[in-house]
């Protein structure tokens, strides 16, 4: 699986260096959203994905990354397995969904701020 879904200091729009990394090392499929919970964790923003809960658009960009040293770079940067965990969800695109990585916050959210508009900003 070659499609990751990025919703935080990663999209096109951030000069963090990982971001410009991904940039030039894979290539941007496009907009799209997922289901679930975005959380302000401070630095950084951290998708939940609820079990039965309610659940909001989270929006964030696809790309296809086929290297797997960028892969497991962006494992890294995530904090893989301590903050983030890599599962594969269903990202919905303009005219189709697919299945792609999304990092999923594994800590708990009991003290931070709900993102209500879905989309993160720097």
């Amino acid at each position: 699986m070659n499609l990751f879904f990025i919703y935080g200091t990663l999209k096109s729009d951030s000069a963090v260096p990982m971001a410009v990394k991904l940039r030039g090392q894979a290539e941007i499929i496009g907009e799209a959203h997922v289901y679930g919970n975005l959380y302000d964790m401070g630095d950084y923003p951290g998708l939940i994905v609820p079990n039965g809960e309610l659940k909001q658009k989270v929006y964030g960009e696809l790309y296809r990354v086929r290297d797997q040293e960028l892969k497991d770079e962006l494992d890294e940067y995530e904090g893989v397995p301590y903050l983030f965990e890599r599962q594969l969800i269903q990202a919905h695109m303009p005219y189709k969904s697919v299945v792609a990585w999304a990092y999923i916050y594994r800590r708990p959210v009991t003290t931070a701020s709900l993102i209500q508009s879905g989309l993160y900003t720097m």
